[in-house]
């Protein structure tokens, strides 16, 4: 009795994260387009046209994105469980790549930390978040002397995260080369 409940225990775990590792995670910008095209709960399409060549919001994106965004912050948070606190830390980071063509550029801007690279997170989800987990994929269209701006992303984004799309935004609408105060 006491084999078919070990038997039994480890079937039932292995159905849970073999479910987890299958549940498909984007890992390319195409495959971010096509699960918001698809209507994947919690994420969103915003789009906009502004009244600025694309050449100007292409290069003000590429730079800005370069210079604000690409940082890392140590995290430090306190946890209670039951009558104990647990404190840990982590480092997160955040990391843009910019893909520059004469009608269509893509931003892409990743999140990460070292815990989504160790333990129990990279075992269930392996090669899903190798690189970072996606926060936006950015796609600038050649109009003329116009620029359509679609920002791919998360329906439901907090914080750090939602500060960056809003500086996407305001960067593409604005021309501003202020950066967001990203640090958490």
């Amino acid at each position: 009795m006491k084999k078919i409940i070990i038997i039994s225990s480890a079937l039932l775990l292995t159905g849970i994260f073999s479910g987890c590792a299958s549940s498909s995670s984007p890992t390319t910008p195409q495959e971010v387009r096509d699960s918001v095209g698809s209507g994947m709960f919690s994420t969103k399409k915003d789009s906009f046209v502004v009244n600025r060549p694309y050449y100007k919001v292409a290069s003000l994106l590429q730079r800005n994105s370069n210079k604000c965004l690409n940082k890392a912050f140590k995290h430090t948070s306190t946890t209670h469980n039951g009558y104990y606190m647990q404190t840990s830390t982590d480092t997160m980071y955040y990391k843009t790549k910019f893909k520059r063509g004469r009608t269509l550029s893509t931003l892409e801007v990743k999140g990460d930390s070292d815990s989504l690279q160790s333990g129990m997170t990279s075992a269930i989800y392996g090669e899903a978040f190798k690189d970072g987990y996606f926060i936006a994929v950015v796609d600038l269209h050649n109009k003329g002397n116009k620029t359509q701006v679609d920002i791919y992303r998360g329906s439901m984004l907090m914080g750090v995260q939602e500060d960056i799309v809003n500086a996407i935004k305001n960067w593409a609408k604005t021309g501003s080369r202020s950066c967001p105060n990203i640090a958490p």
